[in-house]
């Protein structure tokens, strides 16, 4: 067997197979895999547990989200290097879809958001099965490019508030949470926690600059939790209602822990229903009319929950008595307070607790408790009316994450030399979100942060993954346990720290340059996802309508052109290099597939032309633009000709495509035209033409056999800027 036919035979074996032979080909690549995977373990572990804060879940969830759909992803992909796991920009996308139907880290929450993981896996799975990767071209890159700078940007500022130790409540708007943190800035900023999230940030920074092969989010972390864990940073203590003294507080606490009730009782009664009828339209319509008022009942009742928590969560408390706890608003002092001495409610335990008692807080928040167990193995409830609302966001976070998994891979590929199958690896990606689904766990996608870590820690096959998924195991089992002292604003600078990377202004600029279409595209995109998030679905929705919008517009108007004879000696736009013309002889390039949408423009833009120049008495047309042609565009290329002919001008066509020439002949148009009216090339037919033509007119030098400009008028800055925009307007 040839070297070519062996090598063949690899390439084309499973994952697996081809994993296992690299490594026994050189066990020197277990030393390089196994330190690739714990580097990438150690920042894989704190982002996923950074990543489900983001996503509004308990911390344990990221971390079932970085064991088994990492591995699954690595061996079933198509790239080797590519790290697949919780991703900050598919995290936010899951709060916000999530965060409509559902209170933060609630177990409905978490259900809903493993349902979203399944059914982003079962529309990955069918794209890549169905081989529809090309799909994903509907969002262009600078649709892309916008929707993650603006990502990039709302997530920052969701995490400012942990970094500055502020709490300002959920929103509807960001820019009402803006508004709400620089009020916070002005007084309430808890200093240990701005200064321990500025240490982080600027240690993490400064080693990975320093090296890439530094595990500074490890280090980070493990200064944070022994600072944590050594200053008092945090404290906290049950109390209960009788110790407020305030009774507006109480009043607070005590309706807020009734809509909390109220809100349970209302989703027990729509699982009754869910339960009852799996299938909603199948029923009844009094039950889908019980249904309706149920949600929109869960939906007001939700509302206001998130209203009144954000009050709750904005109370700076003041301990008159430390030992028996009478708590009462600080403002009611009349003067400052040191933060040492501020408490909060802690508003997740309050939503948590069954009894009147609660938990404050006072100083820092951490992570608390992560339990030391493995996910379970089930498949989430679901109805078809949830996966119905939930199928936008399904769409729309695929679309997205598979952008960004792709990206990345294409970007390794380059520099690895690899092959890379879009759809093999959309069917990586797919079973990875599926096994995430099932596994409780969260949305995924290809990491570039991580993937370069991966790399440039000397990856050299998809052991280093399962590397990576033995260390994450290892830290659930023996190591969740330590990380109850690990301050949150330590994982929000994480958080802010990968998504710097992703904020990159400077391309959007360039961007413009390059193209004002697509610099309109991303800006439009980049705008109207920060106005409407965290409705994050409207900005890609109106950046990709705008984009197909302008296609169909220039697909509908394409650049048809009127050509001369260059100084170079090939055919060029006469109008733009202001050059001279033919005055017997009319050259046209059609520049688009010519189809029901545009063909009328060829034929209008034809006779419009020989009506201002009634000379001219042979028009060839330039077909190398032309890939397809409809019947409609069948039809006009007959009745041009018909036309033309019956005024005594002659047609000739060029450069015609075979699938053109093909439905030229099987409609009859072929033989009409005449095979000698047809040639390979725009200089054949030109020579054929004037040579017998221009013969007979006497004309002695044509602006199609020789380069010949024509002077064109100065004129004033308004002229030529309008002129600017008439020619754009015509020809982009």
């Amino acid at each position: 067997m040839s070297a070519r036919k062996k090598k063949s035979k690899t390439n084309s074996s499973s994952p697996l197979l081809r994993m296992l032979n690299f490594f026994r080909l050189d066990t020197l690549n277990f030393k390089s895999d196994l330190w690739a995977g714990l580097t990438v373990a150690v920042v894989l572990i704190p982002q996923s547990l950074a990543y489900a804060q983001l996503a509004g879940l308990p911390p344990q969830y990221g971390l079932y989200a970085a064991l088994l759909p990492p591995l699954v992803a690595v061996l079933l992909g198509s790239s080797r290097y590519l790290s697949t796991g919780p991703t900050a920009v598919v995290s936010l996308m899951s709060a916000t879809a999530i965060g409509a139907f559902a209170i933060n880290q609630s177990p409905e929450f978490v259900l809903y958001t493993a349902v979203l993981a399944l059914g982003l896996g079962v529309f990955q799975l069918l794209l890549g099965a169905l081989k529809l990767g090309s799909l994903f071209s509907f969002i262009s890159h600078p649709v892309v490019l916008g929707f993650t700078n603006a990502a990039a940007i709302i997530i920052v500022v969701t995490e400012l508030p942990k970094f500055f130790g502020v709490n300002v409540g959920d929103y509807s708007h960001l820019y009402e949470t803006v508004i709400v943190l620089a009020k916070s800035l002005v007084s309430e900023i808890h200093m240990p926690t701005l200064l321990l999230g500025l240490v982080a940030l600027v240690l993490m920074y400064v080693l990975k600059k320093i090296s890439h092969k530094i595990p500074y989010v490890l280090i980070a972390v493990v200064l944070a939790i022994i600072f944590s864990w050594g200053t008092n940073y945090h404290y906290s203590t049950e109390v209960a209602l009788s110790d407020l003294v305030s009774e507006d507080i109480a009043a607070d606490v005590s309706s807020y822990k009734e809509m909390l009730t109220q809100y349970e009782s209302l989703q027990d009664r729509m699982r009754t229903i869910d339960d009852r009828f799996p299938d909603i339209y199948l029923a009844d319509l009094d039950t889908q009319k019980e249904r309706l008022e149920l949600d929109h009942s869960l939906r007001a009742s939700k509302t206001e929950i998130a209203t009144l928590g954000n009050k709750i969560s904005g109370f700076r408390l003041f301990d008159l008595e430390p030992g028996d706890h009478k708590f009462i608003l600080a403002s009611t002092l009349g003067g400052s307070v040191s933060d040492d001495l501020i408490w909060r409610i802690d508003l997740d335990a309050l939503r948590s607790s069954s009894s009147d008692e609660f938990r404050v807080v006072r100083g820092g928040a951490i992570l608390g408790a992560v339990p030391n167990s493995l996910p379970g193995l089930t498949i989430p409830h679901m109805d078809l009316a949830l996966l119905l609302r939930l199928l936008p966001a399904i769409i729309l976070i695929s679309l997205i994450a598979f952008a960004e998994s792709n990206s990345v891979s294409q970007v390794v590929a380059v520099k690895t030399q690899q092959r890379i199958d879009p759809n093999r690896e959309i069917l990586g990606q797919g079973v990875a979100n599926l096994v995430s689904g099932i596994t409780g766990g969260m949305p995924v996608a290809g990491s570039f942060s991580r993937t370069a870590v991966n790399l440039n820690a000397g990856a050299k096959s998809s052991l280093a993954g399962v590397f990576t998924f033995a260390f994450v195991l290892v830290a659930i089992l023996f190591l969740a346990r330590y990380l109850y002292y690990l301050p949150q604003v330590v994982l929000s600078a994480i958080v802010i720290l990968a998504v710097s990377s992703i904020i990159d202004l400077g391309k959007l600029v360039d961007l413009w340059k390059a193209s004002y279409i697509d610099g309109v595209a991303a800006l439009l995109t980049f705008i109207a996802t920060l106005y409407f998030a965290p409705n994050l679905e409207i900005g890609v929705f109106l950046g990709v309508v705008f984009s197909l919008a302008f296609y169909l517009y220039h697909q509908a108007k394409p650049r048809i052109v009127f050509l001369s004879k260059y100084k170079d000696g090939s055919f060029h736009d006469a109008e733009l290099f202001h050059l001279a013309r033919c005055k017997s002889v009319a050259v046209v390039r059609f520049d688009a597939d010519l189809f029901f949408a545009n063909a009328v423009n060829l034929e209008n833009v034809v006779i419009n032309d020989l009506a201002k120049h009634p000379k001219i008495k042979k028009v060839v047309i330039v077909c190398t633009g032309v890939n397809e042609l409809d019947a409609t565009g069948e039809e006009v290329l007959s009745e041009l000709l018909s036309r033309l002919r019956k005024t005594k001008k002659d047609v000739y066509f060029t450069s015609l495509k075979q699938p053109v020439v093909q439905m030229l002949k099987r409609s009859g148009l072929y033989d009409e035209i005449g095979e000698d009216h047809i040639f390979a090339t725009a200089e054949e037919a030109v020579k054929h033409v004037t040579k017998r033509w221009h013969k007979h007119e006497g004309e002695k030098r044509c602006p199609l056999l020789h380069y010949e400009s024509v002077a064109h008028e100065r004129t004033n800055f308004v002229s030529q800027f309008l002129s600017h925009l008439s020619y754009l307007s015509d020809r982009i």
